[in-house]
């Protein structure tokens, strides 16, 4: 397949389409990831005493001491302008909003596996739209919570919806082009949920008086990304030829040579899948065919392909906690939380741009070694 995409459409109009739509989705879910910085932040509050139009004075006691014994009740200086504001996530409370974020990132765990399962099963395709229907249907779930336990299960579904689109796409614009152009497009696709996350700020800060008004229209960014993913994404040749659906790949394959300005020569699609069905796994159907879960099985144990994914396993875990960590705990870095998030996400676009070039000359493993060492050295200075 990589050579037929090298040779015939190595980068065709209907695949720059896709890589299009995929690059606009990601840039729509992104502020899904960091809205709670902004909605669920620590609100502004006064404690007042009970029958009392005055401010309760101190006598010693803090106000959460105070709201706990019952002596003041809690005012809020915008109550609507955020969750934690509006389900009383104050004093013993105030942590609650960090186990919110917490079952975000549960959910896209879930969502990883769900992702995988559905995407070998069904497809490409429809994985993306599963995550995308669920990642809707959740968003509208937080802008209507009326409790917070709504609210938290809500977020919890979200992750499920935005790991579950985006690990799908990431998996079906690699396997529509040809390599010289993989990591292009899923760098781009990277570039663009940073852009996405950056502009959550300015859109928080608008909607600064109303956290729902806020989910409303990153429920509707939702709803575009149904629609243009419903549209515009075709399914992945890989998967059709893996799964035996020939007719359809062979006429998404001649479609997108001729947009390419060339034609896909007679029986080309019927001699890959010879070659699949002798190098890789038979047929399913046939009785002499192996189990497929046996042979993923033995692919696992391969001490080679072991040693690779426990590394690359413990990279992806130490990057995400320090990406993750940085980016979504802004209240202590700077004076701005909406200028200080803005440019923690925008910091990482001329790294990815960069990366577009040298992928190409140095090569995945030198460069994922000496980017390490500058992570790491970045963040013993900052310390």
């Amino acid at each position: 397949m990589d050579d037929l995409l090298r040779e015939y459409c190595p980068f065709s109009f209907y695949q720059k389409r896709m890589t299009l739509v995929v690059t606009i989705a990601s840039a729509f879910t992104a502020p899904q990831t960091g809205v709670l910085v902004f909605i669920g932040a620590p609100p502004a509050w006064q404690c007042h005493d009970i029958g009392s139009n005055g401010t309760a004075t101190a006598d010693g006691y803090s106000k959460c001491e105070r709201l706990q014994e019952g002596t003041c009740h809690a005012t809020y200086d915008n109550q609507l302008g955020s969750a934690s504001a509006q389900f009383g996530l104050i004093c013993g409370e105030a942590s609650d909003s960090s186990y919110v974020q917490s079952l975000y990132f549960v959910g896209m765990l879930l969502g990883s596996w769900l992702s995988g399962w559905s995407s070998d099963k069904h497809g490409r395709r429809r994985a993306i739209l599963l995550g995308a229907f669920i990642s809707f249907v959740a968003s509208l779930w937080s802008a209507l919570s009326s409790s917070f336990w709504m609210f938290a299960i809500s977020r919890l579904v979200s992750g499920i919806g935005g790991m579950c689109t985006g690990m799908a796409a990431n998996v079906l614009v690699s396997e529509s082009v040809a390599p010289s152009y993989r990591a292009f497009t899923t760098t781009v696709s990277n570039i663009s949920f940073g852009l996405g996350l950056a502009s959550l700020a300015p859109l928080a800060h608008h909607f600064s008086e109303s956290w729902r008004m806020l989910m409303g229209v990153l429920t509707c960014a939702t709803l575009v990304n149904i629609v243009i993913l419903g549209m515009w994404i075709p399914e992945s040749p890989f998967w059709l030829l893996t799964n035996n659906k020939h007719d359809r790949l062979e006429v998404m394959l001649t479609s997108w040579t001729a947009s390419s300005g060339k034609s896909l020569p007679d029986r080309r699609v019927q001699n890959l899948s010879v070659a699949k069905e002798k190098l890789i796994v038979p047929d399913s159907e046939s009785p002499h065919a192996p189990n497929n879960n046996a042979v993923r099985l033995i692919s696992l144990l391969s001490p080679g392909l072991r040693q690779h994914a426990v590394t690359m396993l413990w990279t992806w875990f130490t990057l995400c906690a320090m990406y993750y960590g940085l980016t979504l705990n802004v209240e202590g870095v700077g004076s701005n939380k909406y200028i200080s998030f803005a440019a923690m996400t925008l910091v990482e676009i001329p790294s990815l741009i960069l990366v577009i070039v040298i992928l190409q000359y140095i090569g995945r493993r030198t460069c994922i070694f000496w980017f390490l060492v500058m992570t790491t050295l970045s963040c013993g200075i900052s310390a």
